[in-house]
């Protein structure tokens, strides 16, 4: 894994990490889809998360 993608992979864990803990704290469980997290400046939610965590998966594996 190069440290591009080591530091993207950080970022995006932390955005995880975000998320799951806002719906933890949430009364009522909400959508973690719908949660929202900010990285790179831009509040994403989780279809965005799931979009950035694939292309990276996908970046690891082509540099192998």
């Amino acid at each position: 894994m190069t440290q591009t993608e080591q530091h993207q992979a950080k970022k995006l864990l932390k955005a995880t990490l975000d998320i799951l803990q806002k719906c933890h704290d949430s009364y009522f469980v909400p959508d973690v889809m719908s949660t929202t997290a900010i990285w790179d400046g831009v509040e994403c939610d989780g279809y965005c998360l799931r979009d950035e965590i694939e292309s990276l998966i996908i970046d690891i594996d082509e540099t192998k």
